[in-house]
C-alpha cells in the first residue's frame, strides 16, 4: 500500500544491521582487495533520501536509552582484508560542507580526536553466507561526552588492513556536519529518538505469528535465512523480526535494502531493489517495542542486504510529534565486540 508524499520518516540513530541472507547455492569467489574497501552504515548521509527520495534531513547521532543501551552506535562494513575500524569526530568543516559523504585519507587531521576503534570483525563469508559477497562488519557503541552535545560535527571513519593504521594500509569515509546527541545533557536542540534492531526467528506454517525457531540476535553481519526450495523451512515461511526504540516512537519502518555492504550503502527502500515494513509500536518501561513480520520469500538469496529502522510516527498521514523531529539514521547492527568508548540509538 502507498504511502502520503507527505511522510516523514526519520532513519532512527539505530542499528541498521548487514544482515546477510543465507542461500544453499555454491560460493562464487569474489576478488581481494590489498587496502580495505568500506561503507560507513552508521552515520551515513546516502540513508537521508530513502524516503521516496524526497525527504532530505538532518543526521543524528544520539546515545538516548532504545530499550537496550545508552550508547550511540557507528557501524561500518569493509572488505575481507580489514583488520581494524578506526573513528575519529572532527571540528565541522573539517572536510567540506555539511551533508555529503566524501572519501578521505588516513590520517586524519590533527584536530580529529578518536572515538573508538573495533578489531573484532564479524565475518560474512563463504562458510556462513554462500554465495554472498561478504566482508568484515565493524561497529562501536560511542557513550557521547558532553562536550559535543547539539553541535554539528564531521565523523570519519577509517578500515585498515593492519591494526596500527598508515596512510597505505587505509581507506576512509567522512560523513559531515552530523549532529551530535548527549541524552544525559537536558537540552532539547538537536535531540533525537533512538531505537536498534532486536532478535529473529521465523514463523512456519500454519502462521500463528510466534516462533517456531529459537530467536537468533541481529547484529550487524548477522546472517538470516531466505527461502529455499528443499531448505529447512516451508513455503510460506515469515520471519519476526524484534526491535526496540525510545519512548517516543509510536509507528516505525524497517527497510530492507538488498544490495549493500562495502561495495554499496544501505541507500534504498523502495521496490524492487528493496522493501519495507510498517508496525506500531508497544508500549514498556522507559522504551516501546514492535515486531515486523517479513515473508522469507521476500529476502533474495545469497544477498549481502542493509536493514535499517525509521521513525514513522506520521504513519496514517500525519506530521511527526514535537520530539520526533527532522532527523534520520541509519547504522549497521551489530553488538558483540564492542570499544566502550563509543555507538548509537533511531539515531542509534
Amino acid at each position: 500500500m502507498g504511502k502520503p508524499k507527505t511522510l516523514r520518516r526519520r532513519v532512527l540513530s539505530l542499528c541498521t544491521s548487514l544482515a546477510v541472507a543465507m542461500g544453499f547455492g555454491l560460493f562464487a569467489a569474489h576478488p581481494a582487495f590489498a587496502v580495505p574497501l568500506m561503507q560507513n552504515f552508521n552515520p551515513n548521509w546516502d540513508t537521508t533520501l530513502t524516503d521516496e527520495g524526497s525527504e532530505p534531513s538532518a543526521l543524528v547521532l544520539s546515545d538516548k536509552f532504545d530499550g537496550i543501551d545508552k550508547f550511540s552506535h557507528l557501524t561500518l562494513v569493509a572488505s575481507s582484508t580489514a583488520v581494524a575500524a578506526l573513528w575519529y569526530i572532527c571540528p565541522p568543516g573539517t572536510y567540506g560542507a555539511g551533508g555529503s559523504s566524501v572519501p578521505a585519507t588516513f590520517p586524519p587531521s590533527a584536530s580529529c580526536l578518536s572515538i573508538g576503534t573495533d578489531t573484532a570483525a564479524r565475518v560474512v563469508n563463504s562458510s556462513n553466507a554462500p554465495g554472498a559477497r561478504g566482508g568484515n562488519a565493524f561497529e562501536l557503541f560511542w557513550d557521547i561526552p558532553d562536550q559535543f552535545d547539539n553541535s554539528a560535527r564531521d565523523l570519519v571513519s577509517f578500515a585498515c588492513d593492519t591494526v596500527a593504521g598508515g596512510g597505505s594500509h587505509c581507506s576512509g569515509q567522512a560523513e559531515t556536519g552530523i549532529i551530535i546527541d548527549d541524552s544525559q545533557n537536558p537540552s532539547t536542540n538537536g535531540a533525537s529518538s533512538t531505537g536498534e534492531l532486536q532478535d529473529w526467528c521465523v514463523d512456519t506454517p500454519p502462521l500463528t505469528g510466534a516462533c517456531n525457531t529459537v530467536r537468533h540476535p541481529l547484529f550487524h553481519g548477522s546472517v538470516v535465512p531466505a527461502a529455499v526450495v528443499g531448505g529447512p523451512f516451508p513455503v510460506g515461511s515469515e520471519l519476526l523480526v524484534r526491535a526496540r526504540f525510545s519512548a517516543d516512537v509510536n509507528f516505525a519502518t524497517l527497510c530492507v535494502d538488498f544490495n549493500a555492504g562495502w561495495f554499496d550503502p544501505a541507500d534504498g527502500c523502495d521496490p524492487p531493489n528493496a522493501e519495507s515494513f510498517d508496525a506500531t509500536t508497544q508500549s514498556a518501561l522507559a522504551y516501546s517495542f514492535v515486531t515486523f513480520t517479513v515473508p522469507m520469500n521476500t529476502i533474495p538469496v545469497n544477498q549481502d542486504m542493509g536493514w535499517y529502522l525509521f521513525e514513522d510516527d506520521d504513519n496514517f498521514g500525519g506530521e511527526a510529534d514535537l520530539n520526533d523531529g527532522s532527523r534520520r539514521r541509519a547504522t549497521r547492527a551489530r553488538r558483540s565486540v564492542r570499544t566502550r568508548t563509543a555507538r548509537r540509538a533511531i539515531s542509534s
